[in-house]
């Protein structure tokens, strides 16, 4: 076979194909090109961010709650100290004996010495658990605040989304797209200094329950 006529029968081949093929391939193209054109004409989505840890220490409500938990943090932080101190004396005055020779007082006291660092190991666990669940119910609570207003935000300024910004994580963004002022404005008319307190009333229960370790 002649080299033009292997030219020709791939012609042929191709012809075929393109006329088998087409009616597949065209409307493929023509979905392409229609979504293209549906893509132009559609709006550009339009954002916005809030930081949101500015509200939160912006807002009347907020700074209660974080004025309630550093006052919640200096008591449980007073109490640990006092314990920590008992625990350093009793330390102290059973080294003081052992350098004496004296055993048996050493271990009349020993008892009240394990006692007392085991009691300065749970508040210490107490306190942390405690300042952690104060911290994540306050966190949790606020959140569910700021989402009731975001939407109606969202509406009034005629946007589509509105992310959290945080400036950690954050390489550079637009201050035009700033709405961090406007959402502290419609927080703390939606929630007003009033809304904070079951939040802050919230820990007092644990406090009364911590009452009778202090109690001889």
């Amino acid at each position: 076979m002649t080299i033009s006529r292997r030219f020709m029968l791939i012609g042929f081949t191709l012809i075929s194909l393109s006329i088998a093929l087409g009616p597949l391939i065209y409307p493929f193209f023509m979905k392409t090109k229609s979504e293209s054109a549906d893509s132009l004409r559609r709006p550009p989505v339009s954002i916005a961010y809030v930081d949101v840890q500015k509200v939160f220490e912006g807002s009347n409500s907020g700074k209660a709650q974080i004025t309630a938990f550093q006052k919640e943090l200096t008591a449980k932080t007073a109490e640990v100290k006092r314990l920590n101190a008992q625990v350093q004396s009793m330390k102290n005055q059973l080294e003081g004996m052992l350098r004496q020779g004296n055993q048996r007082a050493v271990q009349s006291r020993l008892p009240a010495f394990q006692a007392a660092q085991k009691k300065l190991v749970m508040a210490q666990q107490e306190a942390t658990e405690q300042l952690q669940k104060t911290q994540a119910d306050v966190d949790k609570n606020f959140m569910a605040q700021l989402k009731t207003i975001m939407d109606q935000l969202r509406r009034d300024e005629h946007v589509d989304i509105i992310l959290a910004y945080d400036p950690s994580k954050t390489l550079s963004a637009d201050p035009k797209l700033d709405l961090t002022e406007k959402a502290l404005m419609k927080y703390n008319q939606t929630f007003p200094l009033e809304a904070a307190a079951p939040a802050a009333s919230s820990n007092k229960p644990s406090d009364s329950s911590e009452t009778p370790d202090q109690s001889p």
